[in-house]
């Protein structure tokens, strides 16, 4: 398909992958120009699969709070909260991203 990437990385715990995969979504969402229509589809596991770290946090520090998170029993509502938190694409940031290259 014309414009598609695929791109594999860690689940539920992100990897270096997952990293490449965030950076790789932010350059895209940059290079947009304005006017132009963008389609995003994101499905179940998009949270651990873009590691999008902000300056101050390390991979092993996220990978070490996921393992913890789920070896304390918490559920997937509770670690995308922390996610959402902590990352620079979830919870709309990914949007805001796009306005803003706009």
């Amino acid at each position: 398909v014309l414009g598609c990437r695929v791109m594999e990385a860690g689940h539920p715990v992100p990897d270096e992958a997952s990293v490449v995969a965030a950076e790789a979504v932010k350059a895209f969402c940059q290079a947009q120009q304005p006017g132009q229509v963008v389609w995003v589809l994101l499905s179940g596991g998009a949270s651990a699969l873009l590691a999008d770290l902000p300056p101050d946090l390390t991979l092993a520090d996220w990978q070490r709070a996921t393992q913890v998170l789920l070896a304390s029993g918490a559920n997937i509502h509770d670690i995308n909260t922390l996610r959402k938190a902590i990352g620079t694409l979830k919870g709309g940031k990914l949007l805001a991203l796009l306005a803003d290259c706009r």
